[in-house]
């Protein structure tokens, strides 16, 4: 019979929130079982965002603990109707304002799977990189996502001039809608108004958080904590990296050694 005390260490957090709560004295999961975030935020010295997010990595780690014969929950097998389901609940594709290519993504760029755009040099792949990283974050009264996305720079080519003029523009045509829309005076109109009011070019901007990788030592180092940092930010449903062969192709002349990397 398999042990389903799962120590802290078994969380997918980064290392420096695992040695806080270890130096706390908290050892196994079942530790932060009935701690509140309040109470887990005085203790840390941490936000109460930022404790309610370990918690909830904690409670998720409890859910999938093994049962009395050794097999996780989350193993547990589902039917093709309950997979289908699955699948079909995702959020919305992320439009791309480009009507041509949303109609060939079946809408737009689906959440939850990998989307790779390929061009020559200079054909907008970063353009479009950085408008879908504003798009997730339409609302949903304007049928969005309401997402924030990271951004993992290779090349250095995200320019935050531009992305604060793609910004200010997405912000301005989400109070066209809400204007346009004002004449129906009902509840969704309002809550387009004070969505849109809401939405400005500031708010756009801090809702993608770029990462700068100089090479592949970097770049892999950022995808490894990938999931311990969505975890604290649960609300990210974009990741766009910029680009990922760039590094690889610069830093390793091997292409055996490139494939298996």
């Amino acid at each position: 019979k398999m042990s389903s005390i799962r120590t802290i260490q078994s969380l997918p957090l980064a290392q420096i929130i695992i040695e806080l709560l270890h130096s706390k004295g908290f050892r196994n999961v079942e530790d932060l079982r009935d701690v509140q975030p309040i109470d887990l935020s005085t203790e840390l010295g941490v936000t109460p965002s930022a404790a309610l997010e370990i918690l909830k990595c904690a409670k998720q780690s409890l859910l999938n603990a093994p049962d009395e014969n050794g097999v996780a929950v989350d193993n547990a097998p589902m039917t093709a109707k309950d997979l289908l389901i699955k699948f079909s609940s995702k959020s919305r594709p992320i439009i791309t304002f480009c009507k041509s290519l949303d109609t060939i993504l079946g809408g737009g760029v689906p959440i939850g799977q990998i989307t790779e755009f390929c061009g020559v040099p200079g054909i907008g792949k970063t353009q479009l990189g950085i408008q879908l990283a504003l798009n997730v974050q339409i609302p949903e009264v304007f049928s969005g996502n309401a997402g924030e996305a990271i951004y993992i720079d290779t090349e250095g080519s995200f320019m935050a001039e531009r992305a604060a003029e793609m910004a200010n523009e997405l912000s301005l045509h989400l109070k066209k809608i809400a204007t346009a829309s004002e004449n129906k005076k009902n509840n969704t109109a309002v809550a387009q108004r004070l969505a849109a009011d809401a939405t400005s070019m500031e708010s756009l901007l801090e809702g993608i958080r770029v990462f700068r990788n100089h090479d592949q030592v970097e770049l892999l180092a950022t995808i490894n904590h990938l999931f311990a940092y969505l975890n604290l930010y649960p609300n990210i449903k974009l990741i766009v990296i910029d680009s990922i062969a760039f590094h690889f192709r610069q830093d390793t002349n091997d292409p055996s050694t490139r494939s298996r990397v």
